[in-house]
């Protein structure tokens, strides 16, 4: 019997020694075969290829894994050579073997799409990814943070890795994406980012323009904290920014850049109108003083002249009283052809003085005209209201939050403040126009009234005919005396017409009656004249003051539509200019595709990153395992059999 299992273990032994033998051979002959077909293999060719670059980071960013998934396009079957810094690769296609020689990678490749992955731990990402963690304010580790509750902050911050990969930092940009469990976290706030919910995930997203460093900042509540992590993705931004239709909205910004210059223009005529108007103004009060003493002058030796011209008619009534003597004395005849000598002279002198009034007062009175229908009147209601509903538009937080994390530049978000700063003061200025404007409409209303209510003109005018019709009758009263005088000389000369000459004068001293009334009555207007012409003076006064005011409000006026014209004249091109250079900033649409993993590897058409931070868990308790039974193994099973 113990020789039957001798035997038996013998044969045993050759037929398991046999086998190997003949596996060997088998396994050496495959690999002849697949050596022979790689070397009559042809060169086989790719349209292009893609590599997507994975990387795993710890929770607070440091790199721990990465690893790239090449694609090739194959347009001809044969063997690729890739190129690579790898530690280790491996096909993802099919069960063919890719060959690693150094940096330089062979694989044949069959069908038209070709995927291998390449480990290279060592490589390093464009960017540094810091990942840093509070609870309540105090700063704290992923591993003490997992299951607690509070108010978490959490803040990532992402910078470029030196020259490392800087062709990918100055042309891709980053997509920064946080998961919040909304049964863990609650209150999520992100200054910076954009929350979406996601089913049961509030996710925040924050983008990274090329060649910017920013640190994300997200807040939120926390009953048990748990994180899946931070999901990170790196694109070209080589988008092709078409140039936006600017048209409108730059010939909005002609269009009020053409309206200030117009403003501006008119605001420099209406300075020149008011300023005439205040010339105007000033020479009327000169010449209404002149007037007022003058007028007051002459009412003041009214009781003068009243009196003079009484002697004269007491004269008249005497020697009219004595002709009936035969004798006259000749010596009141002399004497009262000297009063009316003297009286003609003292009215004289008074239109004299009244014309020279007269005259001044009229200059004046058409320079203030000239001014005050220069000034412009052009304006409707509706055109003035819509002038003063004017607004300047006005940038909320969020939208210059939306511009800054677009990645536009402090300088850019400056200029459009200024512009906004600008429109203000045109707002401002704008508002000041029509505030003189309207006064300056008032004070030219005022001047020339209306129909149913004469305005200062009508006034000034009948001031004018009042002088006018006062000079004509001095100049009357005046003729009337020397004639007088002349009549009783003439009378004196012949006193052979005694008869002749007391009937003169009987007729001269009736007559003279009635012109001493009529001047009693002149001094009396004179006087009433006088009086209400002050309260005219002091108005007058008031409307030189009032456009005195008006011209001060006009030339500063003047100088903010000078300052607004300067600073607005150029901003259309400035726009035009400003954009031009944001899309040039934003365009990467000339950049050409490198590759990550080696400057040997041509015809590369996408390139693209894929970054993650592991996740922070709460550490379940480990549960012991039963203790398994060891298997016996064939040899030993077989042996049991003959044992």
């Amino acid at each position: 019997m113990k020789h039957i299992k001798k035997i038996l273990l013998l044969l045993t032994a050759v037929v398991l020694v046999a086998s190997t033998l003949l596996t060997t051979v088998s396994a050496n002959t495959a690999d002849d075969e697949a050596e022979a077909e790689k070397e009559s293999q042809e060169t086989g060719e790719t349209s292009g290829k893609d590599e997507v670059i994975y990387a795993t980071l710890s929770p607070t960013g440091e790199q721990q894994e990465l690893y790239v998934v090449n694609r090739f396009d194959v347009v001809k079957e044969g063997t690729i050579v890739d190129y690579g810094d790898y530690t280790s690769v491996r096909n993802l296609t099919d069960m063919t073997e890719v060959a690693l020689n150094h940096d330089k990678v062979e694989f044949v490749a069959n069908d038209e799409k070709f995927y291998y992955q390449g480990n290279m731990n060592k490589a390093e990402l464009p960017w540094t990814i810091g990942v840093t963690y509070y609870l309540d304010g105090e700063k704290i580790t992923p591993d003490q943070l997992a299951g607690k509750e509070g108010t978490i902050k959490i803040e990532v911050d992402a910078k470029a890795n030196g020259e490392q990969g800087k062709a990918f930092f100055n042309n891709y940009m980053l997509q920064v994406t946080l998961p919040f469990n909304s049964e863990t976290f609650s209150n999520i706030q992100a200054p910076d980012g954009m929350v979406a919910n996601a089913g049961k995930t509030q996710q925040v997203t924050f983008t990274l323009m090329p060649e910017k460093e920013k640190t994300f900042t997200v807040e939120a509540d926390t009953a048990n904290f748990e994180f899946d992590g931070i999901e990170i993705s790196g694109v070209p931004s080589s988008m092709s920014i078409e140039d936006p239709e600017t048209d409108e909205m730059t010939g909005d910004i002609r269009t009020l850049s053409d309206a200030i210059a117009d403003l501006n223009t008119g605001v420099s005529d209406l300075v020149v109108g008011v300023r005439e108007m205040n010339d105007g103004a000033s020479e009327l009060v000169n010449g209404s003083a002149q007037y007022r003493d003058g007028i007051a002058g002459l009412d003041g030796s009214s009781g003068e002249l009243i009196g003079g011209s009484k002697e004269i008619e007491n004269a008249l009534q005497s020697m009219n009283g004595s002709l009936s003597d035969v004798d006259v004395d000749t010596s009141q005849q002399d004497q009262l052809v000297e009063g009316l000598k003297q009286l003609s002279a003292g009215l004289t002198d008074m239109k004299d003085g009244l014309q020279k009034l007269k005259d001044n007062y009229s200059t004046a009175f058409q320079a203030l005209d000239g001014a005050m229908n220069g000034i412009p009147s052009n304006l409707t209601k509706e055109e003035l209201n819509a002038l003063q509903a004017m607004k300047a538009p006005q940038f909320t937080e969020e939208e210059i939050k939306a511009l800054q994390e677009a990645g536009i530049e402090q300088k850019t978000l400056q200029k459009l403040q200024n512009v906004q700063s600008s429109m203000e003061q045109a707002s401002s200025t704008i508002g000041k126009l029509t505030t003189a404007y309207e006064k300056a409409q008032v004070a030219k209303g005022t001047y020339f009234g209306t129909q149913d209510k004469p305005g200062a003109k009508a006034a000034l005018g009948e001031v004018i005919g009042s002088l006018e019709e006062t000079i004509a009758g001095l100049n009357e009263m005046t003729t009337n005396v020397d004639t007088m005088a002349s009549e009783i000389s003439s009378a004196s000369s012949g006193m052979e017409g005694l008869q002749q000459l007391k009937d003169g004068i009987a007729s001269l001293t009736k007559e003279y009656g009635s012109f001493h009334t009529g001047l009693a009555e002149y001094t009396n207007g004179v006087s009433e004249l006088s009086n209400s012409y002050s309260d005219i003076h002091t108005g007058i006064n008031e409307f030189d003051q009032g456009v005195s005011e008006l011209e001060e409000d006009v030339v500063e006026l003047k100088d903010g539509t000078q300052e607004l014209h300067d600073s607005t004249k150029d901003m259309p091109q400035e726009m035009t200019e400003e954009i031009d250079e944001m899309i040039s900033q934003y365009d990467k649409s000339d950049f050409d595709p490198v590759s990550f993993v080696s400057e040997k590897n041509e015809q590369v058409d996408h390139v693209q990153f894929v970054i993650q931070t592991k996740s922070i868990e709460v550490d379940e308790p480990e549960e012991e395992e039963p203790e398994k039974e060891e298997k016996s193994s064939f040899w030993e099973k077989f042996k049991a059999l003959f044992s």
